[in-house]
């Protein structure tokens, strides 16, 4: 069974987040979300949902905030690590932005 297409690029950048921040494996394969991610780019839904969890509590998901961050990420799985540049990953915490769009002018970045 797979989610509605809809949900699925929400439900990528969430796995890849939870991999990147917790340091959690990845089930499935990279790949398939890599794809999701890009077939069902952040909505203005998902981008408000970010901004309040970052507003709440100080972090939030860079790869909802930065879309182009998903196709940098590890070309094959590997076992979680707590060095996440060992991993692949760039080295930049959830708490920092980058770069964001000025307020009001409608989605961050289209893939």
């Amino acid at each position: 069974m797979e989610p509605r297409d809809a949900a699925k690029g929400n439900i990528a950048r969430a796995i890849v987040y939870r991999h990147y921040e917790y340091h959690l494996p990845i089930v499935g394969a990279l790949q398939m979300y890599k794809e999701w991610h890009r077939m069902d780019p952040p909505d203005a839904e998902e981008q408000a949902r970010n901004d309040k969890i970052a507003n709440r509590q100080g972090t939030l998901n860079n790869f909802i905030d930065d879309p182009a961050r998903v196709d940098s990420l590890i070309k094959n799985q590997a076992p979680p690590t707590k060095n996440p540049a060992a991993a692949g990953f760039p080295v930049q915490h959830s708490t920092t932005r980058t770069a964001r769009r000025p307020a009001g002018t409608g989605s961050r970045c289209r893939l």
